[in-house]
């Protein structure tokens, strides 16, 4: 039997698919049910013995994990230890979570958070992201993406004790049926639509921070903004897509020196999978909806927003909230592009519900693509009014400090 659609022309939902684990059960599952050196998994990374041993008996059309990837746990190793799990516990043809859950494991329920991530990931850090879901938390108890007023607190209090709900959040590993074809782009994108929240973890340097050239990944981001899901995208601290951190000097009166911003340039159309079938699958998927263009488009904006945001969290966190308890003018720092007040101001207005320095530029990348869309339909008139709403925008943008290069 299978979900009802929640709204006309949506596809059902398999109950399978709504199972997921809270980030203790899954923890636990990997300790105890994987067994060997598994169990040490979430104190540390796996030593380079631990993953000798794991991959001793891999069959040769597993040999691509070590040549790629050396001496380091990733997510196939996991993925591929679940399946032995499986299959040792005549469950081909169940998940993870529809096994614990007959077993009667507590912390097995509907899904309420997507985590998208990639597989060549370590699983300590597809769980650190699993813990971050849940310990992420203001003073009342809300979590990163429930900043509306409208939000509820994350624990209840029932005569004076305090029981915090933990999020039971879907990860591939653990929800789909690993011995079966069971990732469909259509039953994905629902299962977005009906959780209405996304996690994104994107990897670090040493995985070349490979999450927006993954066709998966692409999918699945672009169907929680093309969705309305609420989203919160955890960037990583080094590598290629490592948002802009400053230098401070520990003086107000000094220059701040940011990095650049990084090039969050997305193709979507050469996105890569493992299986030449999974890439086509997204691919037709994207084609017959919002298409590359948007795709691409959607992607870049988001993970754009996101860096503008960390980027002001930093001096607004470490030494501008400082330099206002001390009663010292911002207007000394001399940084070429944010003064600590204008950092500060910003950070305030993201919160409040959006950054407008982050709309103007994301107004900006789709002007620039609606003038190209009228320069190809020979659309003079329309691309010299949208060429002059763009000037007019980036002359508000250089007024705020944010000059083009």
């Amino acid at each position: 039997m299978s979900v009802a659609p929640e709204e006309p022309g949506v596809v059902e939902l398999p109950p399978h698919l709504l199972l997921a684990p809270d980030y203790k059960t899954a923890l636990k599952f990997i300790r105890t049910e994987l067994g060997g050196p598994w169990k040490r998994v979430g104190y540390t990374d796996l030593s380079a013995a631990d993953v000798r041993a794991i991959r001793s008996d891999y069959p040769e059309s597993l040999w691509w994990i070590k040549k790629q990837y050396g001496d380091r746990v990733t997510g196939y190793d996991l993925a591929e230890a679940i399946k032995v799990w499986l299959k040792n516990n005549n469950a081909e043809d169940k998940s993870v979570c529809e096994v614990l859950k007959e077993r009667g494991w507590q912390g097995i329920g509907e899904a309420e958070v997507f985590l998208s991530h990639v597989q060549a990931e370590t699983p300590l850090e597809t769980l650190r992201a699993m813990k971050n879901i849940d310990g992420v938390r203001d003073d009342i108890g809300r979590r990163p993406w429930e900043h509306g007023a409208q939000a509820a607190p994350s624990y209840t209090n029932v005569d004076g004790v305090f029981t915090v709900h933990t999020e039971k959040i879907w990860v591939d590993y653990f929800c789909l049926r690993q011995l079966k074809n069971d990732f469909k782009t259509q039953q994905v994108e629902q299962l977005i639509r009906k959780t209405g929240r996304v996690f994104v973890f994107i990897d670090g340097e040493e995985t070349g921070s490979s999450y927006p050239t993954r066709s998966f990944c692409v999918f699945e981001l672009a169907s929680a903004v093309e969705n309305g899901a609420a989203l919160m995208i955890q960037t990583p601290s080094s590598g290629p897509l490592a948002p802009p951190t400053y230098n401070p000097c520990g003086c107000c009166c000094c220059e701040c020196c940011f990095d650049p911003m990084p090039d969050y340039t997305i193709d979507a159309a050469n996105a890569t999978a493992r299986r030449a079938d999974d890439k086509a699958k997204v691919d037709k998927y994207i084609e017959e909806g919002p298409g590359f263009a948007r795709v691409n488009q959607m992607m870049e904006r988001e993970l754009r927003r996101t860096a503008v945001k960390k980027s002001w969290s930093q001096p607004v966190m470490c030494w501008c909230c400082i330099c206002m308890n001390m009663g010292l003018d911002f207007e000394l720092c001399c940084c070429p592009r944010r003064n600590p007040c204008g950092c500060f101001l910003g950070f305030l207005q993201f919160e409040a519900g959006g950054s407008v320095v982050a709309e103007l530029f994301a107004r900006r990348d789709e002007l620039g693509a609606m003038i190209d869309a009228a320069c190809a339909a020979e659309d003079l008139e329309a691309a010299d009014t949208l060429k002059t709403e763009r000037v007019a925008l980036e002359e508000k943008l250089a007024a705020l400090g944010y000059g083009l290069d």
